[in-house]
């Protein structure tokens, strides 16, 4: 989407365009007024370059002469038959012209935005699904029809296009799912999740499967996927570089999934800014402030040489296999039967305990790689060697069909080598005098080695690092609280002189003592702790545009957190126009009207929790009596003292006492930091629609890297 320049997407390999057939702008001046200019005038440019073109059928976006004013008005059967003959006129007059037409975009979005809430959002999607499917077919039976676009909100569940299938399975013929994962922003402090995290394969091959289950043949055309790079990123920071890497790997994972015939990687440029980044490829020098304005000097990111790099050497081939060297490096291995040669992908998952990237060394035996090219994923050949550099950023050999075999055999025999001896892992702020860290020695040996405070490196003093993860804890001094920080931490290897610096980022919050004893806990909270107010746009998720928070009265939070003895003590009132509990017995209290809150006292889980962490749910389910859930969903019985909620007018107000107990093995104590999350969930309709919180790490995905840490006081 969003190409600006047919030429240069052209020259990249860009193949198919997907445009907006936005009914307002077609018929801006009336029911029998058209105005085709631009729309005419966008296809034929691309069609001069090889791009082709589908249409997205965009009926939420009305001409103010309708009768009906929202989606859901659209959706009765008096007023379907406007948009079946909007279909229809769109479809005559471009059909010889498009490759497919698509109904709607991200309807499980867009629909619930613009839904009065009379009728299920899935069951007016599947009326608009079924009356564009028919006008569509009664003009060109053989153009096919993309349905169930939906955002990565669907995904990994799918549930929104399920319980449509279930309404009108038989009137698509095409998956266009948009399987992005929440956390996909690059740069800045962000925590972005690999394609082959968050299971980009395993997504789509979710889609196909579902086909299957209604009967349909499995074709999964997905009409947006992508990341995106903070627009503060240099052109060939490690960021960009990954934000290419991402690019890379999404594309090769699409073409392990047979049933993937094309991936519309999202986009060209991109004329807005989420979360401060861009989804573009193509960029120009002063996005930040003129990114919706065409003019400028485009140039193309590291992301747009991978996408080119991707679209010359897998244009025409077929998947054959994926393996992987170590616990690591991904292999993806690819026939092209018209060339007859193979392409084999491979590039490394995680690179931090190496040191940024490892050397694969083939076997002395093997000479496959003398009759064949490497090409790094910028479109470079690199001269053949029996060593290959990994990194995120895949490398791509390519051999003839014929020695294939013989090259995957040694790839699997091959050693990986760290790029780095010496590796620091999960450094964090443990205590307001004390740092932990993991040191990674990734030689045979032990290592001698000096490990302090880069400031006060008076403090070092030799330690024997046996090879493997070494866990150790520092002195640590100027540890600030309350505003975002750094400080690093130097490991001197003695026998080589060579030192190892690592930046800690850190943001402590002062989590103060309270006395319940004198007052009630909330009383307590609220004179004593600062209140944490969380009201804007770039505090709620999903940041998706087509999500429908109306401003601070449909959803916002203010909470004061303090510590006992007995435990952590949190009160947080939640502002929500409209209550929706739970049922008496449901256990899926984060699809409802919710607060989720979440801890790692061990402050080192990154992607996933792990033994030191725990998550809550909390809720006032719709007897009016408040419930609570472990993150396995098992009831958690609690006293009163520990957890009181109430409605109050369009407040929630939540006043929850956390024992110690529930945490862990030991509680903490004064000058211990742990990490603290909570999210209050918005469901206005039939799913939940939106979370406001802290930070990223909860609804989206479970990411305690992302929380903030806090200090006993």
């Amino acid at each position: 989407m969003f190409v600006r320049d047919a030429k240069a997407a052209a020259r990249i390999g860009v193949r198919v365009e997907r445009r907006q057939a936005v009914w307002e702008w077609l018929q801006r001046q009336g029911s029998e007024t058209w105005d085709w200019t631009g729309m005419d005038k966008g296809i034929s440019n691309r069609a001069e370059q090889g791009i082709g073109t589908i249409l997205t059928i965009r009926p939420e976006i009305r001409p103010r002469w309708t009768k009906w004013k929202s989606i859901e008005e659209l959706a009765d059967p008096k007023h379907l038959p406007d948009f079946s003959a909007f279909v229809r006129a769109v479809v005559s007059r471009y059909k010889d012209r498009i490759l497919a037409v698509e109904i709607m975009n991200e309807p499980d979005l867009e629909v619930s935005r613009h839904a009065a809430g009379v009728l299920h959002t899935t069951e007016i999607y599947a009326r608009i699904l079924k009356a564009g499917y028919e006008a569509s077919k009664s003009v060109a039976p053989d153009l096919p029809v993309i349905g169930l676009d939906v955002s990565g909100v669907d995904f990994p569940r799918l549930q929104f296009s399920k319980d449509v299938l279930s309404r009108a399975s038989g009137y698509m013929d095409i998956f266009g799912g948009h399987p992005y994962n929440h956390s996909r922003y690059v740069g800045g402090d962000a925590l972005p999740e690999s394609p082959p995290k968050m299971d980009a394969a395993g997504r789509m091959r979710a889609m196909a499967a579902l086909m299957r289950q209604h009967g349909l043949p499995p074709r999964i055309w997905s009409t947006e996927f992508g990341w995106a790079l903070h627009l503060d990123e240099p052109l060939f920071s490690p960021s960009a570089r990954l934000f290419a890497a991402f690019t890379a790997q999404a594309i090769l994972l699409s073409r392990s999934v047979p049933e993937v015939e094309k991936l519309f990687w999202f986009a060209a440029t991109f004329p807005g800014r989420e979360r401060s980044s861009s989804y573009g490829m193509f960029r120009k020098a002063d996005e930040r402030t003129t990114y919706d304005r065409p003019d400028g000097n485009w140039f193309p990111s590291p992301s747009a040489a991978a996408y080119a790099t991707c679209a010359r050497l897998l244009d025409d081939v077929v998947f054959v296999r994926q393996f992987t060297i170590g616990p690591f490096c991904h292999v993806l291995r690819f026939a092209n039967e018209t060339e007859n040669k193979a392409v084999l992908a491979l590039w490394m998952e995680d690179t931090t305990s190496v040191g940024g990237g490892a050397k694969l060394r083939l076997p002395a035996s093997a000479s496959t790689l003398q009759s064949g090219q490497i090409i790094d994923a910028l479109g470079r050949e690199i001269p053949l060697s029996p060593t290959l550099d990994l990194e995120p950023l895949p490398v791509f050999v390519v051999v003839p069909a014929v020695d294939a075999d013989r090259l995957e055999q040694s790839l699997r025999t091959a050693t990986v080598e760290a790029r780095e001896r010496i590796v620091v892992q999960n450094a964090h702020v443990s205590r307001l005098d004390q740092i932990s860290l993991d040191i990674i020695n990734n030689d045979l040996r032990p290592v001698s080695a000096k490990v302090f405070q880069t400031t006060h490196a008076q403090s070092a003093r030799s330690r024997l690092l046996p090879p493997g993860i070494n866990a150790l804890k520092i002195p640590a001094t100027g540890i600030v609280l309350e505003n975002p920080r750094h400080t690093s931490v130097t490991v001197l290897d003695e026998r080589t002189s060579t030192t190892v610096t690592t930046e800690i980022r850190y943001h402590l919050r002062s989590l103060p003592r309270i006395d319940p004893q004198t007052s009630p806990l909330e009383q307590s909270l609220l004179r004593i702790a600062t209140p944490i107010v969380l009201t804007q746009r770039d505090h709620v998720l999903p940041a998706d545009p087509g999500v429908d928070w109306k401003g601070a009265d449909d959803l916002s939070l203010t909470a004061w957190a303090g510590w006992t003895s007995e435990g952590i003590a949190l009160a947080v009132h939640v502002k929500d126009d409209i209550h929706i509990g739970p049922p008496s017995g449901v256990t899926s209290l984060w699809s409802f009207d919710s607060l989720q809150v979440a801890f790692d006292l061990g402050n080192r889980a990154g992607h996933g929790y792990d033994d030191h962490c725990r998550e809550f749910s909390l809720a006032l389910d719709d007897a009016g009596r408040p419930v609570m859930v472990d993150s396995g969903g098992a009831k958690i019985p609690f006293l009163p003292n520990h957890l009181r909620i109430r409605r109050d007018g369009t407040l929630t107000c939540y006043d929850v006492l956390f024992p110690w107990s529930w945490l862990g093995d030991h509680p903490l104590s004064e000058g211990d930091a742990f990490r603290l999350n909570f999210i209050a969930n918005d469901r206005d309709g039939a799913t939940r629609k939106c979370w406001i919180g802290l930070t990223p790490g909860i609804g989206e995905a479970k990411q305690p890297a992302a929380f903030h840490q806090w200090i006993l006081r």
